[in-house]
């Protein structure tokens, strides 16, 4: 990261990373301002965005492009500020995406164009944010893994990031015909949703143990840690677990209820208060 850092200038550097951030901003407004004009229309609950949940997942989604603004123009060389720009891309991409398709499919048929264009994006932006989490744990405060010990659950973490993304693709191109479907796999068969289901299936399997190597690695740099170094991961490992904790449950089982939603983006919210903290 310094050596690409090192090729723009730092007013370069904090207008990237404003201009990022502002954009995210407006995409993640933008979606919840359709997720509100859909609020009234007879959607299934997988598509119904505007609930309590939803609703307080996507406020506090703001606070990623804020974190990544102040990170980045302020410590350009510090990774953990892009980290959070690419996570809030993520999140803003798919966010809206999801709400542009929803509005323009099902709430407004044909009210707004390539509506099919956005079904697709917000298929498979999602494992953007979930794997940027991951490298958060593993580079946590100074953008540096904490020896070379932990080069391979950074691989791990891309390679998850990978299969995640690749499976999202594909079901997402697939389901190109039927966009928004709920029940895909009733009317989908053949070799390329087999291989999406099992390409999900790897990830399922590998993502509590690349969670829990990244949490590990957060309590040894914490155990191991002093002075301002300390300070920093005070309160970002109690967060960190709690992260670890409400995703790995609601990643790694079937079972999902509106309290794991709430307690995972309450959790999220601890994260971003324990870095503002670190950082402030």
């Amino acid at each position: 990261m310094g050596s690409w850092v090192n090729r723009f200038s730092p007013s370069t550097l904090r207008r990237v990373a404003l201009a990022t951030g502002f954009a995210c901003i407006a995409l993640i407004l933008g979606g919840l301002l359709l997720a509100f004009a859909s609020r009234n229309a007879a959607l299934g609950s997988d598509l119904q965005l505007w609930d309590f949940p939803d609703v307080l997942d996507m406020l506090t989604g703001l606070g990623v492009p804020v974190i990544g603004m102040i990170l980045a123009s302020r410590a350009a060389a510090n990774k953990i500020g892009w980290l959070f720009l690419v996570a809030a891309t993520g999140i803003a991409v798919s966010g809206f995406s999801q709400g542009y398709a929803v509005y323009a499919l099902r709430t407004d048929p044909g009210a707004l164009p390539a509506a099919r264009l956005f079904a697709w994006l917000s298929g498979w932006t999602w494992p953007i944010a979930i794997c940027m989490l991951l490298y958060l744990f593993l580079l946590f405060p100074d953008g540096h893994l904490r020896s070379r010990r932990w080069r391979p659950v950074g691989w791990a973490a891309g390679g998850l990031l990978a299969f995640l993304t690749l499976g999202s693709l594909i079901l997402a191109t697939v389901g190109w015909s039927r966009p928004l479907a709920q029940n895909l796999g009733a009317a989908s068969s053949g070799a390329l949703f087999g291989f999406a289901n099992l390409v999900f299936l790897v990830a399922l399997v590998a993502f509590p143990v690349v969670l829990i190597s990244s949490f590990v690695c957060v309590a040894l740099r914490f155990r191991s840690s002093s002075g301002e170094e300390r300070l920093q991961l005070k309160w970002f490992a109690t967060a960190a677990a709690l992260v670890a904790i409400t995703f790995g449950v609601s990643f790694s089982s079937q079972f999902t209820s509106p309290v794991i939603s709430i307690a995972g983006t309450l959790s999220l919210l601890f994260l971003y208060a324990s870095i503002g903290i670190a950082v402030l």
